[in-house]
């Protein structure tokens, strides 16, 4: 029988072996000094521990225990690899520790090890015999007797132990289970007695009182035990006896700990956790959503008892897929971040980007110093200050080579679906962008709120390149408009565009990069890719796991020239899931962007795409791909809409059932726009607002019908009409077949609509009177809520009207609302948030700072009371002639109304009488009526 299972029996063998044999007095050497390398090899040390006699009082030669440092150099307690006695007839083994449950947790510790790929399996079933051990005093060796070398892994015969990624899951329903690949390491070395050992092993472990030892204690117990008596604490303490804080084996683990992973700190690479997300939480959080499925319809056709216990089974596997999503999240934030991890740094400073997974309070603090600016020096310190680059090499897997196995959406009867309950509560919207070699300005950052977003200034200093580089980040496509680089970055600097999806409660979802690379816009993750892939160097250190979602160009008519060599990884549907439900950009030239998120898999697959792009006319006249219809446009269907509500009415006329069906949807369309047009009043005397009126022919020959809009005077064909009015009746009409296509995708595919949208649109004023200009944001509150009381909205808007912000004075709400205002800053472009005030009328808000007016007159009237207000300042200075001439110019440009005649007037007659000229013989000068 192989040596090391005697050991083992000896050491923990309560029922096996006669323990008053196994006395024996035995400790570890240690090692205070930190081993430190400048090799990425482990290097390991091999310690001699003599063994006492019985008596205690002097070494018995011959009896050796060759153990395996750590990577601190400190002795790794369950990887013992072999043991040597003197005499062969008595196998006398020495105990590493008198504490039966530390005995146990280092044979654990060595089994997981084996599952590592860390030590070689061989040493202790026997196969492999004692290596002569080294002198003392010679040099240490590069690898420790008892591990798996690299020259040994292709020969290895144990490789079905061996998870050479790096990563086991606490996940029973996996082919890489952690209580599975214990099991069979155990399997692997007490062969037959392998099921009692495990038995014992529980027995050892299991510290509860007598009295609440109803159900048997396992290994899955013990493993999932992140606090103290557990395995995770164990390792922590076996890892941290020098001033060195480094365990080998990371638990990463779920709140309520229904499901983790733990991960190989030496294998640890930028794909790791990119793989840990792809092939081990994804697939798992499907397949509890099919169980939870499953639940669900025996659940309806239960009753009785079997209804009972099917309810608690259902809130069990609602709790485990909440806690297994928000798992999913947590390491989805990180691989977001695409950090790649340096061996360099040293464990602390790598596992704490992981702190909200792994239940170790020194990861969390490390992760707050690493904010606050510690560990400068660290390239990971770097990467958060985007000045590193990490090396080639450093990046271990064909990332290509890993198939993106992402989730389908797939619809599970009953409204109150945890998974996708949580995932639309997420709301998501554009939280913060960057801007790169992009427009006038060198650099632009905004942390932007979740509500209203205006941005004011100049004309030409890159608003409009704000809101394009916020429609590539949130849909990955580019506007109509290409966006390009500025000519001087193009020499200077790398033009990106990074940027941070969040949730309605603020937690980050999604943070990313957009580069300009071979003449469009990619992730910079698929970049990476792409590099590793051609074999060029890697010129950025993201490594996220999504490939570019949908790189195109702008084209022809506001056209999108997709790129099919995307349709491979085109589903990016778990980076999807982090986006709007819809984004709806309204262009100055009357254009409309639109991008819906349900759409995202149908449309790819169908090699269209993914954002449609309507000009002015598309978005009135409808367009088509060939013979598919993409958007049958404003007049057809708001005549389509019109005649669907007379027809209701006719029908409530004559008492008769309501309509049904498709009619019945065009009518309450028609019923929503009515209800935000009649926000906007042509007149001030009470008129009605806006509103639809009957189709009608333009002449004989024409035989189209035309919607109309009914004005204080008649109606109107809207070809006719005004272009505020076809500017208004274009972003109404956008939104609302928007939103109806979403929701009839949401319907026919069984999912939740979207709860967030984002609306883009650029001057909200364009072409609106200044009547309407007050009244343009009380129409789009109107056209929001008539989406949906669920329904939320982030609006990033620009505008040059001071009435438009005038009418946000009652609604702006500064913890949710902000105003930005571009402006030149030392001889270059800077954009900054502006406090929020309330200035009252029109003229306050132009001398305002947003807009930085120092007269709302005209120039030649500010010009002229400049004058007279350098003559008000030096009086004694002042002849006859300069202040006749400063006078006249006065009245040559300011009305009699206006109130500077109050301070001009007093003056200008003091300094005839001290000039000595009377008003009299000032004929050429004579005052205004009322003021003389």
């Amino acid at each position: 029988m192989p040596l090391p299972l005697e050991y083992w029996r000896a050491s923990y063998g309560f029922r096996i072996a006669d323990r008053e044999a196994i006395s024996n007095d035995f400790r570890f050497l240690t090692d205070d000094e930190n081993l430190e390398s400048d090799e990425e090899e482990e290097l390991v040390d091999t310690a001699v521990a003599p063994a006492n006699s019985d008596d205690g009082d002097e070494e018995e030669p011959g009896t050796t225990v060759a153990l395996a440092n750590n990577d601190d150099g400190e002795q790794e307690p369950g990887a013992i690899v072999a043991l040597s006695n003197g005499d062969e007839e008595e196998e006398a083994i020495v105990a590493p520790s008198d504490d039966r449950p530390d005995l146990v947790a280092d044979l654990l510790s060595y089994c997981l090890g084996v599952a590592f790929g860390r030590w070689d399996v061989r040493y202790a079933t026997g196969e492999f015999p004692m290596p002569d051990l080294p002198d003392p005093f010679t040099p240490l060796p590069a690898y420790s007797p008892g591990m798996l070398r690299p020259e040994e892994r292709p020969r290895y015969p144990y490789r079905h132990l061996w998870y050479s990624e790096g990563i086991i899951a606490d996940d029973e329903s996996h082919s890489a289970d952690v209580v599975a690949s214990l099991r069979a390491v155990l399997d692997a070395i007490f062969e037959d007695r392998a099921d009692v050992i495990e038995r014992e092993l529980c027995e050892a472990l299991d510290d509860r009182p007598l009295e609440k030892r109803r159900q048997p204690y396992t290994l899955r117990d013990y493993l999932r035990r992140s606090s103290g008596g557990g395995f995770w604490q164990h390792h922590l303490q076996r890892y941290s006896k020098s001033r060195r804080k480094a365990p080998i084996y990371w638990l990463l683990q779920s709140p309520k700990r229904h499901y983790g992973l733990w991960l190989y700190y030496p294998a640890l690479t930028a794909d790791t956790l990119p793989m840990a997300l792809n092939s081990y939480v994804e697939p798992k959080l499907r397949r509890e959503l099919d169980r939870l499925s499953e639940l669900r319809g025996e659940q309806q056709a239960a009753s009785g008892a079997e209804r009972r216990r099917l309810d608690r089974e259902v809130e069990r596997q609602e709790e485990l897929l909440n806690d297994i999503q928000t798992f999913r999240d947590c390491l989805e934030r990180v691989v977001r971040r695409s950090l790649v991890p340096d061996h360099n740094d040293g464990v602390l400073l790598t596992i704490a980007p992981l702190w909200e997974l792994v239940p170790w309070s020194e990861a969390r603090k490390t992760w707050e110093e690493l904010q606050a600016g510690k560990y400068e020096w660290s390239s990971i310190s770097r990467q958060l200050r985007g000045e590193y680059v990490p090396p080639a090499q450093i990046f271990a897997t064909d990332w290509d080579a890993i198939e993106l196995d992402l989730p389908e959406e797939t619809p599970v009867q009953g409204a109150d679906n945890a998974d996708q309950g949580q995932r639309q509560e997420q709301r998501p919207w554009l939280g913060w962008l960057r801007m790169r070699g992009i427009g006038p300005a060198d650099e632009l950052e905004l942390t932007l709120d979740e509500r209203i977003n205006i941005f004011t200034g100049d004309n030409g200093l890159g608003k409009t390149f704000v809101l394009d580089a916020a429609w590539l980040a949130l849909t990955g496509t580019q506007p109509p408009a290409a966006l390009t680089p500025s000519l001087q970055s193009l020499f200077t600097t790398r033009s990106e565009i990074a940027f941070e999806i969040v949730a309605s409660d603020r937690r980050l979802l999604d943070p990313d990069k957009y580069v300009f690379e071979d003449g469009r816009w990619q992730l910079s993750s698929q970049l990476a890719s792409q590099k590793r892939a051609e074999g060029g160097e890697v010129k950025e250190q993201q490594a996220s796991y999504t490939p570019d979602l949908f790189a195109g160009a702008g084209g022809g008519t506001g056209g999108m020239a997709h790129n099919a060599a995307q349709d491979d990884h085109s589903g990016g549907l778990h980076s999807v899931d982090n986006r709007p439900g819809l984004v709806l950009y309204a262009h100055v030239d009357g254009g409309f962007s639109v991008w819906d998120r349900l759409k995202q898999e149908r449309l790819l697959k169908a090699g269209l795409p993914p954002a449609l792009q309507l000009t002015q006319d598309e978005l009135w006249r409808g367009k088509s791909l060939g013979s598919l219809p993409l958007c049958r446009g404003l007049f057809v269907d708001l005549t389509d809409w019109t005649q669907a509500a007379h027809l209701r009415a006719d029908r409530a006329a004559a008492g008769l059932p309501d309509l049904e069906g498709e009619a019945a949807w065009q009518a309450t369309l028609f019923d929503s726009m009515n209800s935000i047009l009649a926000q906007l009043t042509p007149g001030d005397g009470g008129e009605p607002g806006l509103a639809l009126g009957s189709p009608m022919r333009l002449n004989t020959i024409d035989a189209t019908l035309y919607p109309t809009v009914a004005m204080g005077y008649g109606q109107v064909p809207i070809v006719h009409a005004s272009a505020a009015v076809k500017r208004v009746l274009s972003l109404v009409y956008a939104l609302l077949w928007a939103w109806d296509e979403h929701q009839r995708e949401a319907v026919e595919r069984g999912l939740e609509s979207g709860k967030q949208i984002v609306l883009l649109i650029d001057e909200v004023e364009l072409h609106l009177h200044p009547k309407w200009q007050r009244l343009v944001f009380a129409m789009l509150r109107t056209a929001i809520s008539q989406l949906g009381d669920e329904v939320n909205a982030q609006l990033l808007v620009t505008t040059h009207a001071p009435l438009v912000l005038a009418s946000l004075e009652p609604h702006f709400e500064e913890e949710r609302d902000q105003l930005f205002d571009f402006e030149w800053d030392d001889d270059r472009v800077a954009l900054h948030p502006i406090r929020w005030a309330k200035y009252g009328d029109t003229s306050s808000w132009l001398r305002s700072p947003i807009f930085g007016l120092k007269s709302t007159r005209s120039i030649s009237a500010e010009a002229a009371i400049d004058a007279a207000e350098a003559l008000l300042a030096s009086p004694k200075d002042t002849n006859i002639a300069t202040l006749e001439a400063v006078h006249q110019q006065l009245q040559a440009n300011i009305p009699d109304e206006d109130v500077y005649w109050d301070t001009w007037f007093p003056f200008y007659q003091m300094q005839l009488h001290i000039l000595g000229k009377s008003m009299d013989d000032n004929d050429a000068a004579l005052p205004p009526p009322e003021k003389a």
